[in-house]
């Protein structure tokens, strides 16, 4: 995102439509439990950011957090 308000008024918005799920993740504890749907979301995320994906989270509770990669080794 440009710093200058004026350069951000010229930017077009890219929308991508992604398939979603319907399953309940909240009991999920590990990526590969994720339903395909949801591992290909965060697939596309990371893509399209270039940045891996470290923890991902499926609910409030601390054991709804997903560590997917160790965030302090490269």
């Amino acid at each position: 995102m440009p710093g200058n308000i004026k350069q951000a008024q010229l930017l077009t918005p890219v929308y991508e439509e992604i398939g979603g799920w319907n399953e309940e993740i909240d009991r999920v504890r590990s990526f590969e439990e994720l339903p395909r749907a949801a591992r290909e979301y965060l697939a596309r995320v990371e893509e399209i950011t270039g940045t891996p994906s470290y923890i991902v989270s499926v609910g409030p509770g601390r054991e709804q957090t997903l560590l997917l990669r160790n965030p302090f080794q490269s």
